[in-house]
């Protein structure tokens, strides 16, 4: 197609001709955003999202839906696009009832992914889990202990019955993690920035552990003897053990640069010194440790302390006198610590004066009943007026009554002293822990940061930037005395804002993502939750009161791996879990869109979850119809649709009826081009996410189309299967066997170690005991019956380099041709012998330049859906389509013929018509006499089969039948298309002949492609997996071939052809073969009864425990394709990169143990990695010769299998087919 010249945002560019405005722009470079496009739909134009501005144009026009001509001038974004843009979004936010965020992760000063975690915790991924958590909080330990738990306080199972112990969880991974090895995440290349952390308190440790992470060099300064400030001297030992907060503080200071102990701000240095040291930026994380005043008459007495002095005196192992009566003056957290560490010190009774009610209280509510459980006695709405003393002794402390006023600036109700309510309480000591304040040093250097109006630092609260420049701020010196993981959340922001500073751009905040919200919890309806199962919240285990009172032990230990997974399940999953790939939640953010601009009436619609697969919730629809077109539209079905008309309009399946009993195939078309979480895949984990996930290339191995795939993967799961768009087999359709077809990887039974069956039963086993086992087994079998009594089958959806080392096995170790796959399919060689080559001659694009597709014994709808699409695409542009087939089809419909004949008359079918091409000169003899050779006898022997001898028994015409050989001889292009699984040799050989003696092979559009049903089987045609064939498609009995093979395998092959996959099934139910080696790929690639006989010595190399695996005799845990780095060769000769994408469950990958099993048998293999034995391949296999491993790129090489220069074998009869059982005894 020519290309035209246009101009966007008035820069000159090409385009293809008759290309709509949206291709063009993105053919260059020029993102326009749209939420109603998919390109594998004809444009539709539905959401106003792409409007772009061309000149002589009345208004906006959707560039979807418009082509571009020459010299065409468009304005793709301006400020009046943007506003159009960002109007029609908060048109389609106005009606969009869910949550994009868990309320949860919404809450938590850290913006921890909270419920990424707990589906985490669920599937039993710890370490997965904990590492989430270290994105957003380098403290999960400390903050699993003693956060105050935001989370829980908005968690949406309050309506149900008590929110998720969040907290409890976070604990559980930590301490998990600290148990089995802490996990240490990856540091980035050093960039040459030094920074110095002042004070290693939570917000400073925060800094330092991100800033580390981000390659810079990162020094901490701290005064006191040890890291971890309030942690450490204001956080009680019975809260939380010092030997945890160690720990986890080692795994920052791991990451850094220097730690200097006993160094204090303003004494030791100051801003100046340490900017005259090279560090390029400081963070200020001075805490607020010095203690708050009471304000009363008396406090300076000896007999009064300040509460955080009192918890950092304790801390230090000072010796603090108390007395028998002790009175703590406060309502927070600090106060609660105190109460019950004097209570511990053994002060015979504590009591807690506070001037506003219980309800007022700032102290978390736990710890609130925890000092009263452990005797702590309140006194509410009182508060001190003056300390009493006699002789220097502090005998009491005179309080007056309050009562609550109205409320004051922080939201509570203000006390006021009730006239004449004084009294007096006796007490020996006075803790006061009332607040705290910085303390800033005097000499901190010539210019200090400024000090808001309470004497904390000014800070800009977003980026935290003090008003010194490269100096920025957080923490309780900052913000006043807050919680922990507010400092933590502080210290994050913090480091993002440094490492923009250091390397030069605007310091600026972060994008607040768009997001939409159910609401609070006083805004949601209650019934909404009623399905929810009432289930009881975990309690975390706790010494008893008795106990812990005289001593500092951790009062609460952590919960256990089974009430973890438990808690977990009570998690009612409330974020979207579409939400890192939301389309419009993306373009939402992008455009600043107000979610409530157009606030009105909104849908509230169930969740329907009638889908074995799919989920669907219609309030996040936005009705773009990309679900309903391309279920009608490209895949033929129309199981889901528009109804209703108006506000009431909703996308639902056909007919009102559960989506699953409509005619939908589960193909997740609908999923895949959905661009909201209306439509979300149910996950093979307990909990579905949201998840942001590792996306690996790969490719299906569930039949020879070998469809892109992109594993999309979080740390030990495959959570989901995608395609993407832009590939050259399968434009991102799958079937539903590529998109849901692949559970077996996550099988519940999935082998995690060697089975040795002894006394009967399979039992656990070392890896070599299990490989000693095998191989003694098979040297006994070889031994007492010899070679030709063992067969080696191999999956079809093993990768090429597996299937390589199998046969190399067989031939090799066990010296036997006994070879084939394990399914059981013959493999049908018929093109071998017509085209020299195993394979089809032309490739999957042919088809779209092919004018006349014969599709050929094959229900392609059925069992290559992807193939039925390309077919009805290029019917679709004017292609002609002719089905032959015994029984109807879907792709009838799409058909310009169909002829309708029984498998017993296919071959006399095509036999008459080889006889009619001859008969009236319709053969391409110059093609013939070129490049073929005897196809006068291929002339002479269908002299027989004449049209006249055809009958309307055959259930076809004869007019008809001459219809379709002129349809076929004149057509410029015509490609056959036929399931080489399916057919018989015999009618594969009269196909190949008509391609042949007409010339119709070998050029672009015109050939035969022969399909095949499982992922790998082309590529075990090419490795050598057959009785017959050496890799490269070599004849066993080839004495070239053999001394190539032995010079490069070391050692002489067998002779003769062996038993090929049907034949060894029959030997073994007959008793003829004594031994087995069987290796799986999947959980349905080995043939029932294969391995059952008793008489047999079995060895499976398999991943899953089947019925037909759990019958060998020594199971080795093999590899799925998505444990594998390999190759797969395709119908089409494609070769594609598979790549690791998760790490194989017992440990190793099926090549290994192939190799190892050989080695064991007394064949050294020795490979390092799957490259190493593509490597040999490419010595072996001279189609591959000029390939590179590494240099496979995504969407694979096309291997050629016949060009413009091939010449053929000669044009095959029947009766030569013969031949090669002759071949077997030479």
């Amino acid at each position: 197609m020519s290309n035209i010249k246009l101009f966007l945002d008035g820069t000159e560019v090409e385009a293809a001709a008759g290309s709509t405005i949206l291709d063009a722009a993105r053919h260059n470079g020029v993102d326009i955003p749209t939420l109603c496009h998919d390109p594998r739909l004809e444009p539709y134009a539905a959401c106003r999202i792409c409007l772009v501005e061309v000149e002589g144009a009345r208004g906006p026009v959707p560039a979807c839906a418009n082509r571009v001509s020459e010299g065409m001038k468009i304005q793709t974004n301006n400020d009046n696009l943007a506003t159009l843009r960002r109007v029609c979004l908060e048109l389609l936010a106005s009606d969009h009832y869910g949550d994009c965020v868990a309320p949860c992760k919404l809450a938590c000063p850290a913006g921890i992914d909270i419920q990424g975690q707990i589906a985490l915790i669920a599937d039993g991924q710890y370490k997965e889990a904990l590492k989430l958590i270290k994105e957003s909080n380098p403290l999960p330990s400390v903050c699993g202990r003693v956060c105050p738990r935001f989370c829980e306080q908005n968690c949406r199972r309050n309506l149900v019955d008590e929110p998720v112990a969040i907290n409890a969880l976070k604990r559980f991974v930590a301490d998990y993690d600290m148990t089995d090895g802490p996990f240490m995440p990856d540091v980035k290349p050093s960039t040459g920035h030094k920074v110095a952390v002042i004070g290693g308190g939570p917000a400073g440790l925060t800094t330092a552990h991100y800033l580390a992470l981000e390659g810079h060099s990162v020094t901490i300064f701290e005064a006191s003897p040890h890291l971890g400030g309030m942690l450490r001297y204001g956080i009680p030992e019975y809260r939380l053990p010092k030997a945890d907060l160690d720990k986890e503080i080692a795994t920052i200071t791991g990451l850094c640069d220097a730690v200097y102990l006993n160094t204090a701000f303003g004494k030791d240095f100051n801003i100046d010194s340490l900017k005259k040291d090279g560090f390029g930026a400081i963070f200020m994380a001075l805490g607020a440790q010095a203690s708050s005043k009471m304000r009363v008459e008396g406090e300076d007495h000896p007999g009064v302390l300040p509460g955080v002095y009192f918890l950092r005196d304790v801390a230090l192992g000072k010796k603090v006198a108390l007395g028998e009566r002790v009175a703590v003056i406060g309502g927070g957290n600090t106060a609660m610590d105190a109460a019950r560490t004097a209570l511990r010190l053994g002060a015979k009774e504590v009591m807690v004066v506070y001037r506003r009610s219980r309800d007022e209280m700032p102290a978390a509510v736990e710890e609130v009943e925890e000092a009263e459980h452990e005797g702590a006695i309140f006194h509410f709405l009182s508060a001190p007026v003056r300390i009493v003393a006699e002789d220097d002794r502090v005998t009491g402390i005179e309080c007056v009554k309050m009562e609550l006023g109205e409320a004051d600036s922080s939201g509570r109700r203000r006390p006021v002293p009730v006239e004449g309510s004084e009294f007096i309480i006796e007490a020996d000591t006075i803790i006061a822990a009332i607040g705290q304040t910085l303390d800033m040093p005097a000499d901190i250097g010539e210019a200090a940061p400024a000090l808001n109006k309470w004497g904390y630092i000014a800070i800009d609260e977003v980026t935290m930037e003090t008003s010194i420049k490269g100096v920025f701020s957080g923490g309780d010196g900052a913000s006043g005395p807050a919680t922990v993981v507010q400092a933590v959340g502080a210290g994050k922001r913090a480091a993002r804002s440094i490492g923009l500073y250091l390397s030069g751009e605007p310091v600026v905040a972060a994008i607040t993502p768009f997001n939409v919200s159910k609401g609070t919890l006083a805004e949601i309806d209650a019934a909404e939750f009623e399905s929810v199962a009432k289930t009881p919240r975990a309690k975390l285990p706790a010494i008893s009161v008795e106990v812990r009172k005289l001593n500092f032990l951790e009062v609460e230990s952590g919960l256990s791996e089974e009430a973890a997974l438990r808690e977990a399940a009570r998690c009612l999953s409330c974020g979207c879990v579409d939400v890192f790939d939301c389309e419009l939640r993306k373009l939402s953010t992008e455009y600043g869109v107000d979610a409530v601009r157009f606030d009105g009436e909104k849908h509230r619609l169930p969740i329907a979850d009638d889908h074995r697969y799919i989920v669907r919730d219609n309030n996040k629809c936005i009705l773009c119809g990309r679900c309903a077109r391309i279920c009608s539209e490209l895949m033929g079905l129309g199981a889901i649709s528009f109804v209703h008309r108006g506000f009431e309009t909703l996308i639902q399946p056909s007919l009102g009826q559960p989506l699953e009993e409509t005619q939908c195939e589960s193909c997740g078309q609908c999923v895949s081009t959905c661009p909201t979480g209306a439509l979300s895949v149910k996950v093979s984990m307990p909990k579905p996410g949201p998840f942001k996930t590792d996306d690996v290339p790969s490719a299906c191995p569930q039949c020879g189309i070998d469809c892109a795939l992109t594993l999309r993967v979080k740390g030990t799961k495959v959570v989901k299967v995608a395609s993407p768009l832009e590939n050259a087999v399968n434009d991102g359709n799958l079937c539903k066997k590529g998109a849901f077809g692949l559970s077996f990887v996550h099988s519940k039974k999935r082998i995690t170690g060697p089975l040795v069956r002894r006394d009967g039963r399979l039992e656990p086993a070392t890896w070599d005991e299990a490989l000693t086992a095998a191989a003694a087994g098979l040297k006994g079998v070889k031994s007492e019956f010899g070679s030709d009594k063992i067969a080696v089958l191999a999956s079809p959806k093993l990768t090429n380099e597996e299937s390589y080392l199998a046969q190399k096995l067989a031939r090799m170790a066990l010296n036997t041709n006994n070879i084939g796959n394990s399914v059981g399919v013959p493999v049908n060689d018929a093109l071998a012998q017509c085209f020299g080559k195993n394979s089809s001659t032309c490739s999957f694009a042919d088809i779209d330049q092919s004018d006349l597709i014969v599709a050929f014994g094959s229900d392609v709808c059925t069992d290559y859906p992807i193939v039925s699409l390309k077919i009805k695409d290029a019917v679709g542009k004017g292609s002609r389509l002719v089905v032959v087939n015994s029984e109807p089809t879907r792709i009838d419909a799409f058909a310009n013929m169909t002829l309708k004949v029984s498998k017993r008359m296919s071959e006399e079918l095509l036999q008459t018509v080889l006889n009619y091409v001859f008969n009236y000169n319709l053969v391409d003899r110059d093609f013939m006499e070129r490049r073929t050779l005897g196809f006068e006898v291929l002339e002479q022997n269908v002299q027989p089969y004449s049209m006249d001898k055809w009958t309307e028994s055959f259930w076809i015409k004869p007019a008809k039948v001459i219809e379709f050989i002129h349809l076929y001889v004149r057509a410029r292009n015509p490609l056959i298309i036929v399931d080489a699984d399916k057919l018989e040799v015999e009618e594969l050989v009269l196909l190949s002949n008509l391609a042949l003696v007409t010339g119709n092979v070998a050029r672009a559009g015109a050939g035969i492609i022969a399909l095949r049903g499982h992922g790998n089987s082309q590529g075990q045609i090419e490795m050598g997996v057959s009785s017959k064939y050496l890799p490269g498609q070599e004849p066993v009995y080839g004495a070239t071939a053999r001394a190539r093979f032995k010079e490069l395998w070391g050692a002489s092959l067998p002779k003769g052809e062996g038993l090929d996959s049907e034949d060894a099934l029959t030997a073994v139910r007959s008793g003829q073969l004594r031994g087995i080696v069987a290796i799986a790929a999947a959980d349905d690639d080995i043939s029932a009864g294969l391995l059952g006989d008793g008489r047999t010595f079995t060895v499976a190399i398999a991943p899953v425990l089947t019925d037909a695996v759990a019958q060998a005799d020594v199971v080795l845990p093999g590899t799925t394709f998505a444990e594998s780095d390999g190759t797969f060769t395709s119908s089409e000769q494609r070769l594609q990169r598979l790549y690791q994408a998760i790490e194989p469950v017992a440990g190793r990958h099926t090549w290994r143990i192939i190799s190892d099993l050989s080695s064991s048998l007394g064949y050294e293999m020795r490979y390092e990695a799957a490259s190493d034995v593509f490597d040999e391949i490419r010595r072996t296999v001279p189609a591959y010769s000029a390939i590179s491993f590494d240099g496979i790129g995504i969407g694979g090489t096309t291997v050629p299998s016949c060009d413009e220069q091939t010449t053929f074998i000669e044009p095959r009869w029947l009766e030569k087919i013969a031949e090669s059982a002759v071949r077997k005894d030479t």
